[in-house]
């Protein structure tokens, strides 16, 4: 009996590893995606900004739908550095929209990113969207799931 247990006890942690293993190599893709890529820097009255390029991606089969602003859609974004901050579009009427994605579509933005004047080097950051769902005109709640875009570098002087 001794010489199972023993046997068993290897085993077990063995059996564990290899499982844990393939359900991380089998995990699906997320249903949801945000992509962002460099754009233009520029300084306008001795502020620096950078405009950055969204990619977001409906991963599913089915046709996913989100709140959104019909001018001031940054405010369902935040970033993850101090030194850049998101600029938010101004308008007269801003009301809360919804926002449709089709299976595999991609819906592209610009979004305008203020640098502080106190940043110089390299920085990499990623930007996240608070991603709202809407079933039935109806969103689920007052924040949903932040979804992180993929990581870019930027050399600022």
């Amino acid at each position: 009996m001794m010489k199972l247990n023993s046997k068993l006890s290897f085993l077990f942690p063995c059996f564990f590893l290899i499982f844990s293993a393939s359900a991380q190599v089998l995990s699906p893709e997320p249903d949801f995606s945000v992509h962002i890529e460099k754009g233009k820097m520029f300084n306008e009255n001795g502020t620096r900004y950078l405009f950055i390029d969204i990619e977001l991606k409906n991963n599913s089969t089915e046709t996913l739908q989100y709140r959104s602003w019909s001018c001031s859609w940054e405010n369902y974004y935040s970033i993850n550095k101090m030194d850049l901050q998101i600029v938010a579009n101004l308008c007269e009427r801003n009301y809360a929209t919804t926002e449709s994605l089709e299976p595999q579509e991609v819906k592209k933005k610009t979004m305008k990113l203020k640098i502080s004047p106190r940043f110089n080097g390299d920085l990499s950051f990623k930007i996240a969207m608070d991603f709202i769902e809407v079933i039935d005109n109806e969103p689920l709640g007052e924040s949903g799931d932040l979804y992180w875009s993929n990581e870019i570098t930027i050399s600022i002087n």
